[in-house]
């Protein structure tokens, strides 16, 4: 069985401190261990979390990496850390990110008039953009949208796709 080093250990550090997805960049300058160490060390630690009988998985974001709980035990955290977001809000998000591009006025029709206060919320996060297009207001997310939510694609066909299969629908 492989040993963990030194740079294993600050990375692993790193990662575990973020509670967001971390660059390799970021990693490097966080734990001051040069890049090729790094992405040996994500590597190393990506195949020694799936070779154990965890809670914890290191996953690739985009281009970024992330320390997280397996999809099964997300319902454990939410008893012990708080939502960050209202439901009503978070199922806005999942309509955005699922119809993306949409028209305001749409998702106006399938939330009601509390839409534009979540998009406010969404907005402010930095998950979506609003742009006038034509005599439309369209809502479409950011690359912040995919990892905020931890969603392994980021490309909006991806996050379709994966909100699809996590509602139960074919997408």
């Amino acid at each position: 069985m492989p040993e963990f080093v030194d740079e294993d250990l600050k990375v692993e550090a790193a990662l575990f401190s973020a509670g967001k997805p971390l660059s390799i960049s970021e990693i490097e300058r966080i734990t001051g261990v040069g890049r090729r160490k790094v992405r040996e060390a994500i590597d190393f630690l990506m195949e020694e979390y799936a070779s154990r009988d965890t809670a914890i998985e290191i996953v690739k974001i985009g281009s970024k990496y992330s320390m997280q709980l397996k999809e099964k035990y997300a319902d454990i955290a939410m008893e012990v850390v708080p939502m960050e977001l209202p439901k009503e809000v978070l199922k806005t998000a999942a309509l955005i990110g699922y119809h993306q591009p949409v028209k305001q006025a749409m998702l106006e029709e399938m939330v009601g008039s509390r839409v534009l206060e979540h998009i406010k919320i969404l907005e402010d996060m930095g998950l979506i953009k609003k742009k006038r297009e034509g005599r439309y207001m369209v809502v479409h997310i950011t690359p912040k949208f995919a990892e905020y939510f931890g969603l392994e694609g980021a490309k909006p066909e991806d996050i379709k796709r994966i909100l699809a299969e996590g509602a139960g629908l074919d997408g």
